[in-house]
């Protein structure tokens, strides 16, 4: 009854955050706390903390969390907050452990919503075991699209770095065959390199740059280079993320097996140039 007081009070504030959130006229952060304080909905608790954690601070984010998860014991709220300690923390510790709590807790509402932090966590915590975090999730057919096209897209990286390049390049097809996916030709640009199929490799490498794989261009091609062994290339690339003010952990997060390379690699003072 109270719960349901508290969502008919906070009506008026959700139409003003609709608005706000059109034409920026106020602060969110205000509305967001008022709605959360009424109606305790993990909605507005997730998107509080995720605000919180970009205007005050990582203290702030966790403070809230804390408190909303104990309001209001979702898998929303734990993988918010779990998403946020792996990316703006850089903290895949406490991750797991925000994924470990609400998995053990008892009656967990929603507890679908913390499969994208599973996956993210996976290829970075041995005993995910990323292989079968990736399998049921695809074995599902009630999941969004986006989380199964990461599902895939991990399962093709792990096909690759076990050098099954027509298990990744059927992955890449069934990608491709949905809508043009950079990734997708990433994938077969490694696995036709791979394959001795210069011509078909030439073509899907020409569509790969920075502007299509996004700010991480360099890591992803040093991690294919890497998968064809070839070391030269692969520390090219990092050495260009470097010099790109990417840090090593980042790196890492992407594909973990990148570790060993990048400790080849000199001190980063002493590899702040890209040789030509």
């Amino acid at each position: 009854m109270m719960r349901w007081l508290g969502q008919l009070v906070a009506l008026p504030l959700k139409l003003l955050l609709i608005v706000v959130s059109i034409i920026p006229v106020f602060d969110r952060l205000p509305l967001y706390k008022a709605i959360w304080a009424l109606t305790r909905d993990p909605y507005y608790g997730r998107n509080l903390i995720l605000l919180l954690a970009h205007r005050k601070g990582l203290e702030a984010a966790r403070s809230l969390a804390e408190e909303a998860f104990i309001a209001c014991p979702d898998g929303s709220i734990a993988a918010m907050i779990g998403q946020i300690e792996l990316e703006a923390a850089c903290d895949p510790d406490r991750a797991t452990a925000w994924l470990d709590r609400a998995n053990e807790y008892p009656g967990l509402n929603n507890p679908d919503s913390l499969l994208p932090l599973e996956l993210s966590l996976s290829p970075l915590v041995p005993n995910l075991d990323c292989r079968r975090v990736v399998d049921s999730i695809l074995a599902r057919k009630d999941l969004s699209m986006d989380l199964t096209r990461v599902a895939l897209i991990t399962k093709a990286q792990l096909d690759l770095k076990a050098g099954q390049w027509d298990r990744a390049l059927q992955i890449a097809d069934q990608l491709l065959a949905v809508s043009d996916i950079p990734r997708a030709h990433w994938i077969r640009w490694v696995a036709y390199s791979a394959s001795q199929e210069p011509a078909v490799a030439a073509q899907e490498f020409q569509r790969l740059s920075a502007n299509t794989l996004g700010p991480l261009f360099d890591a992803i091609m040093a991690s294919g280079y890497m998968y064809l062994g070839d070391r030269m290339h692969c520390r090219e690339h990092l050495l260009k993320c470097r010099q790109a003010g990417v840090l090593d952990y980042i790196v890492q997060m992407n594909d973990p097996d990148l570790a060993g390379p990048l400790a080849e690699l000199p001190p980063v003072s002493e590899s702040s140039e890209v040789p030509s």
